[in-house]
């Protein structure tokens, strides 16, 4: 898979912050993706696979994932309300419960999989300059 060929596909992958919490990262379609997530994608799609989302296609579909545990973020495009963090993810979903260790253990087994340099317990927004320092 490649950069070019998810353009205007929903991909939803996954990363860790500073001290091991998961997210799932929502592309909307045109969201970052690191290379390294690019290069393990069919490992990032599997899982995704796995949830079961009773909301899907609804804005309740980020407790879906909160329910498993995971901290969300949705990519937003530029807008007025984020002119001044253009192009990045925002918190939609926080952990509703703590994460199955199978699933926590599954997610740590993705190749390259992605750890910033930040807390989601505590970062609303996930701009680019996280993904390239």
């Amino acid at each position: 898979m490649t950069k070019e060929e998810l353009f205007g596909i929903e991909f939803d992958w996954f990363a860790l912050d500073a001290t091991n919490n998961v997210a799932l990262f929502a592309t909307a379609g045109f969201g970052y993706i690191p290379d390294a997530v690019i290069q393990s994608y069919d490992e990032h799609a599997d899982i995704t696979d796995f949830f079961l989302t009773p909301h899907w296609g609804s804005e309740s579909i980020w407790d879906d994932y909160a329910k498993y545990g995971l901290f969300v973020y949705d990519w937003v495009g530029a807008s007025e309300l984020y002119a001044t963090s253009p192009d990045c993810y925002v918190k939609v979903g926080e952990p509703a419960q703590e994460m199955p260790e199978d699933l926590k253990d599954t997610i740590l087994s993705i190749s390259g999989l992605p750890k910033f340099p930040v807390d989601f317990d505590s970062s609303e927004v996930i701009t680019r300059e996280i993904f390239e320092p």
